[in-house]
């Protein structure tokens, strides 16, 4: 018979194995404690984590859902002697709906506490929550979260603590609200994107596609045609979807490259470069696990990130970050041959992590820390314990 103590030992080999990105094992493990305690949180919460990066959505959420309806505050790391503690706000849903500071807790010299908000439980008075020095929101744009957004703009000032990413600002970063704002944006090309109903759907030229509130690629498509138009829309689900015009990014050396920019205090730091030879870039589709000359120039981009935006390129990224005014949040970009860079989008729920091979990137073992040490300065700075 299964006790307390084999739970908690299935449920410390699970966080090993999320860890270590072994999804597979952690399932294993967390199951089984599930198996004996159904309503265990660490568990649920543990195969929520670990259903999402095996590609399960639907099974994730089951699972968060099952941890959340029993509590919404978690002390995520407890405070280090005389360190301050913040108070993350987040919103159920997928890892794409809040920013992901999971991956970086093993390198902030913080006490975290996380509690998820949303427009149906009323929000508690600050006496009602544990201690905290900071709050931050971590709440990102979705299209769900717009309710939400709009309840922390009255909320947090009630709270009485120094606060991270206005939601008011972050409300403005839909897809087609970043095309607008950054539309003149001098040295830039943001193309005009247009949310679209599935009737009114018209092609004039190449555009890319994908279903209003998909994220990470999911049916994210290239279009040329009206025939092509129609095959995509008879297997994507969805009433309404994002149109831009294709912009053909790439290189003269025939691949394309997708910068990711971490912006912490308005100062901008490299996180990582891929390089593809096909035009829908992601780092895990992308050559570089293949291809020794990209690894050597993403560390060139990760140690000296000035070297790649540098000058009128520099002055784009000192833009954004002045007019999108969070504390801290991502973009994916890219540098076309005449010199301007190309935004694919803005956001501050992009992942920060440090879990590729140490073996092959050791390079960023050296450069992304710089990340966390930024936001860990950042909270500090703000705290009545600085």
């Amino acid at each position: 018979m299964s006790s307390s103590l084999d739970v908690a030992s299935d449920i410390t080999a699970g966080q090993d194995a999320l860890r270590a990105m072994r999804a597979d094992d952690a399932i294993t493990a967390f199951s089984r404690a599930i198996a004996v305690d159904p309503e265990n949180v660490v568990a649920n919460l543990g195969l929520y984590e670990a259903y999402q990066v095996k590609g399960d959505r639907a099974r994730a959420l089951q699972h968060q859902a099952r941890a959340l309806a029993i509590q919404r505050l978690f002390i995520e790391k407890p405070a280090p002697p005389g360190a301050p503690t913040v108070l993350l706000l987040a919103i159920p849903g997928d890892w794409q709906a809040n920013v992901p500071l999971e991956f970086l807790y093993g390198s902030l010299n913080l006490g975290i506490l996380k509690m998820y908000v949303d427009d149906v439980d009323p929000l508690p008075p600050r006496k009602v929550i544990l201690p905290f020095d900071v709050v931050f929101n971590v709440v990102g744009h979705s299209e769900e979260s717009g309710p939400t957004l709009k309840l922390l703009e009255e909320w947090l000032p009630s709270l009485g603590a120094p606060a991270l990413n206005d939601p008011a600002r972050v409300q403005r970063l839909s897809r087609d609200g970043v095309a607008r704002e950054f539309a003149g944006l001098e040295g830039a090309v943001v193309p005009m994107t247009r949310r679209v109903s599935r009737a009114n759907l018209r092609l004039d030229g190449a555009h890319v596609i994908r279903p209003v509130g998909s994220q990470a690629g999911a049916d994210f498509s290239k279009v040329e045609t009206a025939a092509e138009l129609d095959t995509y829309l008879a297997k994507t689900t969805g009433d309404e979807f994002y149109l831009t015009p294709f912009v053909d990014y790439r290189r003269n050396d025939g691949h394309f490259r997708k910068y990711r920019i971490i912006f912490v205090g308005g100062v901008p730091y490299a996180h990582h470069l891929a390089i593809s030879k096909n035009w829908m870039v992601h780092y895990y589709n992308a050559l570089n696990a293949q291809e020794q000359w990209i690894r050597d120039e993403e560390e060139r981009f990760l140690a000296d990130l000035a070297g790649v935006f540098d000058g009128p390129r520099a002055r784009v990224l000192q833009e954004i970050a002045r007019r999108v005014g969070l504390d801290y949040f991502g973009i994916d970009c890219s540098v076309l041959e005449d010199g301007r860079v190309l935004i694919f989008e803005i956001d501050p729920a992009m992942i920060v992590h440090l879990a590729d091979s140490k073996e092959m990137y050791p390079y960023k073992y050296r450069y992304v820390p710089r990340i966390p040490a930024a936001l860990e300065r950042l909270i500090r700075s703000l705290s009545p314990r600085a």
